[in-house]
């Protein structure tokens, strides 16, 4: 595996991948709306002028299915490069945190733990989308089969000039970061920053985009992500604007 040169050109990578992957998915939703449309417009026909059930049945099953698997393909990818919404609920993140935890070791049998230094004020944050992000980095653990993975909750203030290093673009302040650092020695991908390509790992591949939705819900919160790689190790540290400081 090649190593990059420093944290600044694995984010840089990052960032014209996303864009990359960004404009993809727009097509993708764009072209597949009109094709589901020809696709309703024919099973009209049909039912307008078959009139045995068994011939029917026939041709109307498998096209319904193909319609209901490219309808879950398109809502994803929509979740993908939705435009950014308002945050409107404060949220305890380390309690959050423990929870996802919690109920990922009791349904996969993948242990992460969380660490939290300092008291943590709550932040404001769409609540589902960061509960989504968490679950993610638990099966990015996993995948990655990271033993004793932890998922570490800490403020910090950042300035402009660290800022400018990250993936995305932010303003200097404080900051809530969770951060975790997963091995890469057993992970099946031969890009560190492979697992931000949508459906390159997923929970449900029918509902959720994997964890390329992670650098979305960061640009929709106002925070940031950096992403460095060291020793056979990546990080992946999110940055939540904060109350703190």
């Amino acid at each position: 595996m090649v190593q990059p040169e420093s944290s600044i050109t694995l984010n840089e990578s990052v960032r014209r991948k996303v864009q990359a992957l960004q404009a993809f998915a727009r097509k993708i939703a764009h072209d597949t709306n009109n094709f589901y449309s020809v696709l309703q417009g024919y099973i009209s026909l049909i039912e307008m002028s078959v009139t045995s059930d068994r011939d029917l049945q026939k041709f109307l099953l498998p096209m319904k299915d193909a319609i209901d698997s490219g309808i879950a393909l398109n809502r994803a990818l929509a979740i993908y490069y939705r435009p950014a919404q308002v945050m409107v609920v404060p949220v305890d993140l380390a309690q959050l945190a423990s929870e996802e935890c919690d109920f990922f070791n009791e349904t996969y049998k993948f242990p992460v733990k969380v660490i939290v230094e300092g008291q943590l004020k709550p932040v404001t944050v769409e609540e589902p989308a960061i509960r989504s992000v968490v679950r993610n980095l638990c099966l990015l653990a996993q995948v990655t089969k990271t033993p004793k993975a932890r998922l570490e909750l800490s403020i910090a203030e950042l300035d402009e000039d660290t800022l400018k290093g990250m993936v995305l673009e932010s303003r200097s302040g404080s900051y809530l970061c969770m951060r975790l650092t997963v091995t890469l020695v057993d992970y099946p991908q031969q890009e560190e920053t492979e697992f931000l390509n949508p459906f390159a790992l997923t929970l449900d591949q029918n509902k959720d985009p994997g964890p390329a939705m992670i650098f979305q819900v960061m640009q929709n919160h106002g925070g940031n992500l950096d992403i460095t790689s060291r020793d056979q190790k990546l990080t992946v540290s999110l940055h939540f604007p904060s109350p703190n400081g």
